[in-house]
């Protein structure tokens, strides 16, 4: 019930959800090279202290490139650190 949820909310294990397992923005588990992608992207998220919103967005476009979607968040990575404002370069 509604005691259920907010435990789960305050304590994830206690309420048998892995905290350290990757999740994507829905909060559904993911696996394998997915699981991956999610974890780098979150950690490119917080890197750059961006919105939920863009998670994912970036998440849908990285799963489109394939092999390559590692060289491109590097290239992310490179390109918001030059910009004057990073969150507003992915909103254009």
């Amino acid at each position: 019930g509604m005691m259920g949820a907010m435990r789960a909310m305050i304590d994830p294990a206690a309420a048998g959800i892995d905290p350290s397992r990757p999740r994507d923005p829905t909060g559904c588990p993911i696996s394998g090279e997915d699981s991956e992608m999610a974890t780098e992207i979150r950690d490119f998220m917080l890197k750059w202290n961006l919105e939920q919103k863009f998670e994912q967005r970036i998440l849908e476009q990285l799963k489109k490139r394939g092999d390559t979607w590692q060289d491109d968040l590097r290239v992310l990575n490179e390109t918001l650190g030059t910009a004057r404002s990073p969150p507003g370069l992915l909103s254009v």
